[in-house]
């Protein structure tokens, strides 16, 4: 018996047998559709985090306080200052730009309108380093920071908001109750490079450093970005600010200097072992289904016993019968991974909308997930076609 002839007695019975068919497909449907989901948001989050930092480049420093290993109230933490980003421009020769930021939070208000915003005090090396671009206007420039302007870049989320369907530049925004004139608007910002942690992270705007203390009472920074000379010295450039540092607080050293690239690699691979767990999490339900369609296809054979009888009794041979019920095993598994996978990227498309955590539906998860309902099927069809194949044709025509 070849096949095809397998094929149309499998969908024969699948269609003569309509509901325990259904509940058959039912617990494939709910495996297929948790792997998909599992793998979708597992590798979303892997994509974001490659998104967010990846295109930062590989030659990225960051330098912030060990908030872990320093003791706040026992008086060993030194915030980090302008001076310090000043020290590492100056006296690291492997450091080609160094952009300080101190972030803080402030109401930005334009006639009636007002939005939370994240504020970035910065320099304008920022721009370089931290991979801003312009839609229009000009970024903070050195004359901003030696005479302390007042003068603010918006990003585009904040344009939005403020001034929907307005040109800002020239306009006077005002931050905290105080005046600043717009100068520029940015373009989607790469939200790796504030590390603020919130929510209003594309809700930015952009200031002189020279302006911090004024504006939040403390000259200290809270990160600093710095850029190597290259992407093949990164290493030997986070020794020489580490040591800078050094020299500048000695004991009071709590600061981390990281190379980002090492930092997204790691991000990536403790993504890649989550999307695993998430994965196998997904599969422990298709299991259940194939433990579901195992026993189904065992019921399935005790009823056509005579079925089995007869057709043995006209010829047909034991790897006949074998392949019959193992067809029909697959097809079925195979039918619930098409619409497991269906309704797995629905699934894990509207947990992304609503929720909003990222969701990528790959062609390989989806790969992976019709491979795994199909060997399910293999898998749980096997005992019952062996059984059904060991049937001695007299004892299967008694069969009541």
């Amino acid at each position: 018996m070849g096949f095809t002839e397998c094929l149309s007695l499998a969908l024969s019975s699948i269609k003569t047998n309509k509901m325990r068919s259904g509940l058959t497909l039912l617990g494939i449907v709910i495996g297929v559709a948790s792997v998909i989901v599992m793998i979708s948001i597992g590798e979303g989050a892997r994509q974001e985090v490659s998104g967010e930092w990846g295109d930062l480049g590989s030659n990225l420093i960051l330098i912030q306080p060990d908030y872990l290993d320093a003791d706040v109230k026992r008086g060993d933490f030194k915030p980090l200052r302008l001076e310090d980003a000043d020290a590492i421009g100056e006296l690291c020769s492997l450091v080609a730009r160094v952009a300080p930021e101190a972030i803080n939070r402030g109401l930005a208000r334009y006639g009636s309108r007002h939005e939370e915003v994240t504020t970035i005090y910065t320099t304008s090396d920022f721009a370089r380093v931290g991979g801003v671009s312009l839609k229009t206007g000009r970024f903070l420039n050195e004359l901003d920071i030696i005479r302390r302007r007042r003068v603010v870049v918006l990003s585009s989320r904040v344009r939005e908001r403020l001034f929907p369907g307005g040109n800002p530049l020239g306009r006077k925004v005002k931050l905290n109750g105080q005046g600043f004139t717009a100068i520029g608007i940015a373009d989607e910002v790469n939200k790796g490079v504030t590390f603020t942690g919130d929510s209003t992270q594309d809700m930015l705007v952009y200031l002189p450093i020279s302006l911090a203390d004024r504006m939040i009472g403390s000259s200290a920074v809270s990160v600093i970005l710095a850029q190597s000379t290259g992407a093949d010295v990164i290493d030997q450039a986070c020794e020489q600010i580490e040591a800078v540092l050094r020299r500048r607080y000695g004991a009071s050293f709590k600061y981390k200097v990281q190379n980002l690239e090492a930092m997204v690699r790691a991000a990536r691979a403790t993504m890649s072992i989550f999307t695993a767990i998430l994965g196998g999490i997904g599969g422990i339900s298709l299991l259940v289904g194939g433990v579901g369609v195992m026993n189904i296809m065992l019921a399935t054979v005790s009823e056509r016993t005579r079925e089995i009888g007869i057709r043995k009794a006209i010829g047909a041979r034991r790897r006949d019968i074998l392949r019959q019920f193992i067809v029909e095993a697959a097809v079925m598994c195979t039918t619930g991974g098409v619409v497991g996978i269906i309704l797995g990227s629905a699934a894990a498309r509207a947990i992304a909308g609503i929720a909003g955590w990222p969701a990528l539906v790959s062609p390989w998860s989806v790969g992976v997930a019709l491979f795994a309902s199909s060997l399910v099927g293999l898998a749980s069809g096997t005992y019952p076609a062996w059984r059904a194949a060991r049937l001695r044709p007299v004892e299967a025509l008694r069969y009541d």
